[in-house]
């Protein structure tokens, strides 16, 4: 709360000129025993005897005259003084003074003080309201600011019950910033309501209902083998496929590598061990892998090479089942059962 004293001489041409931020103000007329330097003034010339309470009160957007007559003292003129308020929609300067046509015989002067009046904030703003899914509990969110006309006003955030206040459980105020107190997910819900209070210094508040938005991230899923061992026959026909699984989540396009290296099976005679790309749609939840073999002619006992998966995309896992072997059999080999 702004408080200015205004002592204004009866002596001088009496004009004392005040810089004030926009806002309400109250102006009470008071004596020395209040804090000011004067009670009343007198009218020496022609007047002698009649003391004065009158003051003027001007600005570039208002004009005030106060005048209650005159009187026997200036314990009286004090005690018949008026008090008034004024308003400033914008910083400027307010200018009090006492009018007078002859000021050199005067004695005294008037004191007056000016105090803002108290008001509300007028409205709540947060400089952030969205938070990504999966975030830990206390990550900030925004901070939060209040428009006030009153110049200089500090003020105090809190969460309170009323209209919009649905959601406010899920969050905390720490000084001016909004904290999350839950782990949110998107997929379960996508926005949360909160009623927010602003308190200033003098206890005047406002309301407001807020909305914060949960974000999207993207979550592609765990890739592994569905199981540690496949097989195949020399030429081609699958007898165990090799099949990579996508569990968790299914958002997003997503590749994994499959890397085949040599076992018993060496890549320059039996297979091509070129890293094998495959590629998920969003939503896709299996896909089979094909390792390039080489047919010949010589007779080969069972063979085997090593599958890894190596890499994935899009922020993808890969899951603890990422190695397998694959088992070659000779084309004349009877198939097992599995």
């Amino acid at each position: 709360m702004l408080t200015k004293i205004i002592n204004i001489d009866a002596r001088s041409n009496p004009n004392v000129a005040q810089f004030f931020q926009a806002g309400d103000y109250k102006v009470e007329y008071i004596g020395k025993a209040q804090g000011g330097a004067f009670n009343a003034f007198n009218f020496v010339n022609n007047r002698s005897g009649s003391w004065a309470n009158a003051y003027i009160i001007g600005s570039s957007e208002f004009n005030i005259s106060i005048s209650n007559g005159t009187f026997a003292t200036e314990a009286i003129a004090l005690a018949n003084a008026t008090n008034t308020t004024f308003v400033l929609t914008k910083d400027g300067n307010v200018n009090f003074s006492i009018y007078d046509t002859y000021y050199a015989d005067n004695t005294g002067g008037i004191s007056l003080r000016v105090t803002s009046i108290p008001t509300p904030a007028t409205n709540i703003t947060l400089s952030n309201n969205n938070i990504a899914e999966n975030q830990a509990v206390n990550t900030v969110i925004g901070d939060f600011t209040s428009t006030d006309p009153d110049p200089g006003d500090t003020f105090i955030y809190s969460l309170v019950s009323g209209a919009g206040d649905t959601d406010n459980s899920f969050f905390t105020i720490s000084n001016n910033q909004l904290k999350s107190n839950s782990v949110f997910d998107y997929e379960a819900k996508t926005s949360y309501s909160i009623r927010v209070r602003t308190t200033d210094q003098d206890g005047q508040f406002y309301e407001k209902q807020l909305t914060v938005n949960v974000t999207n991230i993207i979550e592609p899923g765990t890739f592994s083998f569905s199981d540690n061992n496949y097989v195949v026959k020399e030429d081609g026909t699958v007898v165990k496929a090799i099949t990579i699984n996508r569990t968790n989540n299914f958002e997003g396009a997503v590749s994994v590598t499959v890397t085949p290296t040599d076992g018993t099976a060496t890549s320059v005679n039996d297979y091509k061990n070129t890293p094998i790309v495959v590629n998920f749609a969003a939503g896709e939840t299996s896909k089979t892998v094909t390792v390039p073999l080489i047919n010949d002619t010589a007779y080969e006992l069972e063979e085997n090479l090593n599958l890894a998966i190596t890499n994935v995309t899009g922020g993808a896992i890969i899951g603890t089942q990422n190695k397998a072997t694959l088992t070659i059999l000779n084309d004349d080999v009877a198939i097992p059962e599995f």
